[in-house]
Order: C-alpha cells, then structure tokens, then sequence
C-alpha cells in the first residue's frame, strides 16, 4: 500500500474495499499510511461494509485502546453517532479521506454498490466463523467491483476460499504471514476464466 500511494498521481483516488469493518483498524492504518505516503492532492475512499457495527461508547473504548492512532481515530468519533442500516459516509482531512460504511448483510449492501475498487481486504475472521459470508455470491461481487489489477488480501488461507476466488477471477497465492499468522493469502483481479 505504501507503494501504491506513493505512486498515485496529483488528484488521483485510491478505493480500499473490505468486508468486516469492525473496530476499525485497517481504515485507520490505511488513512495513517496514504497521509504519510500519498500526494497532498490525492485522495482515498475507504469502504467498508458491517453486519453488526460498534456502538459509540464501545468504539470508542476500542480505538482508544491505541493512542498513537488518536490522529484518526477521534476524528472519526466525532462523526460515528446514529450509525443505521445502509449507506453512511464520513469525510475527513479537508475532503482528501472518505469512509463509506455500508452498514448490513454484506450480501445485501455490495449488491447495491456502484464502485470500482482498487484493494480488497477480506474479513480477518475464519470462514468456519462466519460461514454465511463466505460464498461464491461474495466472490462474484468482489469481482464485479473490481478491475484489471485490483489486488486482494486475506489472513485465511482455506482452500476452498482460493479456489473460489480462482473461479470468480483473482490469481491467488499463500504469502508469509504476519505475526502468529505463519501464511495469509493475496493475489489480483485478472477477469474471468
């Protein structure tokens, strides 16, 4: 990611798409590295969808959990209230940072989506722990928002979640892992089979 927005031109936007926004950290993570990174007239639009998305009061006791992200974890607060079924976004940073929090059924919010994405980060939790995300109607909707070269990356490495993103159109493959994470999984959009 570091590279990609250090190469993104003047004006230019990068959208991050991800499923299981959970607490946050990898918007967080993600506006911390295009600010370091990306030119000061590009701009990123993160979004994200949530079945079950935090309350304020639990939000907040999460992210303050990490101070050093408060740059952009308080700005977010401020804006996190009445969040409600269906589409909600937030910008920051002058207009240069735009959250899109589809809150619902990921099956039901990427459905109505109109996008073209750039990276895809799939939820960190194993599919033996939600199931019902999993399924080749998620990966036919990851590709049809995406594009020649969108890239993907996920901590699961199950086989049958490669093989399913095989069959709706991303080259996979098993990368070193992160952590405890011994392999996680990345790989592009190259189009249909």
């Amino acid at each position: 990611l570091a590279e990609r927005f250090a190469n993104l031109a003047p004006h230019a936007c990068v959208v991050i798409g991800e499923t299981g926004f959970g607490t946050g950290m990898n918007f967080f993570c993600a506006w911390q590295l295009f600010e370091q990174h990306a030119h000061s007239d590009a701009r990123l639009h993160f979004v994200s969808v949530e079945k079950y998305p935090l309350g304020h009061a639990d939000m907040a006791r999460a992210v303050r959990l990490w101070p050093e992200l408060a740059a952009y974890t308080e700005p977010l607060l401020a804006q996190y209230v009445a969040v409600h079924p269906g589409f909600q976004q937030f910008t920051f940073a002058e207009g240069r940072v735009t959250l899109t929090l589809l809150i619902g059924d990921v099956l039901e919010q990427l459905p109505q989506l109109d996008a073209q994405i750039d990276v895809w980060f799939l939820d960190g939790f194993a599919p033996a722990k939600n199931p019902d995300m999993w399924t080749p109607e998620l990966f036919a909707q990851l590709a049809r928002l995406s594009h020649l070269g969108t890239v993907l990356g996920t901590f699961t490495t199950t086989g049958w979640v490669r093989r399913s993103l095989v069959e709706a159109g991303f080259a996979m493959k098993k990368v070193p892992g992160i952590g405890k994470k011994w392999e996680v999984m990345s790989g592009a959009y190259v189009g249909p089979l």
